[in-house]
């Protein structure tokens, strides 16, 4: 599920940034 871990690194990616 290529879109599911999409998401989380997504998610991760802009908690990491803010």
């Amino acid at each position: 599920m290529p879109i599911s871990l999409s998401y989380t690194v997504s998610f991760c990616v802009e908690r990491l940034i803010v």
